[in-house]
């Protein structure tokens, strides 16, 4: 329905501009241009009073509005919550492995000395 309105608006703003220029030229009679002109306007005028008087905001509308704001803002939080848990077990996750890596060199270093263990020579003076 909006879209209806807004194309109306746009045929009759054309109408309008148009009209008036063919008329400035003398191609449309000026006194036919002014009639019709009047009688549109006037129609809008009583349309438009008619839209303004018909459509209001209930507090029904501002209700739905409000719940659907706080369904919203309760799924950002959820998903926040939820990327702070995450985050959470990422760094446990990185912990964990920083920890295996360091037990993982201490093993190697262990099995290098004693695969080819140090001995030490001593040189001649």
């Amino acid at each position: 329905m909006k879209l209806l309105m807004r194309f109306v608006v746009l045929i009759v703003a054309l109408f309008f501009a148009i009209g008036g220029y063919f008329a400035w030229q003398g191609t449309l009679d000026s006194n036919a241009y002014i009639v019709i002109t009047g009688v549109v306007g006037s129609i809008a005028s009583v349309i438009g009073l008619i839209a303004l008087g018909g459509s209001r905001l209930t507090a029904g509308d501002v209700r739905r509005v409000e719940a659907e704001l706080f369904d919203s803002i309760a799924d950002q939080v959820r998903s926040a919550k939820e990327y702070e848990e995450r985050l959470a077990l990422n760094r446990e996750e990185l912990t964990r492995l920083e920890r295996e890596r360091a037990e993982i060199e201490l093993l190697v270093r262990q099995a290098s000395l004693k695969a080819f263990p140090l001995t030490i020579e001593p040189q001649p003076v």
